[in-house]
């Protein structure tokens, strides 16, 4: 699935767009934030960290595709929603984990996982 298509999908779920950077939007539903990416990537959308314990059985769902280590967080500044943590620059920086979807229900089994 493309950036739209997810996009389109965290509405379906329930999700509202709430602010949009040039390389990220953000998405929440109740106290849930994600991230997509706007730039092009097989792997547009950003959960937070704190799903980190359960990166495997997200990961190993049907559809749901994740390319990087299970425990390899993705790292963008402008994820304000998230937490920060040390990456391999001075200063600590915001961390999610990123994945794909081959179908939207995919997308929507791993959104109700949450």
């Amino acid at each position: 699935m493309d950036k739209s298509a997810i996009e389109s999908g965290l509405v379906l779920a329930g999700f509202v767009k709430v602010h949009a950077t040039k390389k990220l939007i953000e998405y929440r539903q109740k106290s849930e934030a994600v991230y997509v990416k706007v730039g092009g990537t097989d792997h547009p959308l950003v959960i937070h960290g704190r799903h980190g314990p359960s990166i495997a059985k997200l990961a190993g769902m049907q559809g749901v595709r994740r390319a990087k280590p299970l425990s390899k967080p993705y790292h963008n500044s402008n994820m304000r929603s998230f937490d920060l943590r040390q990456n391999t620059g001075k200063k600590a920086t915001r961390y999610g984990f990123d994945f794909g979807f081959d179908s939207p229900s995919a997308l929507q089994s791993f959104l109700m996982s949450l």
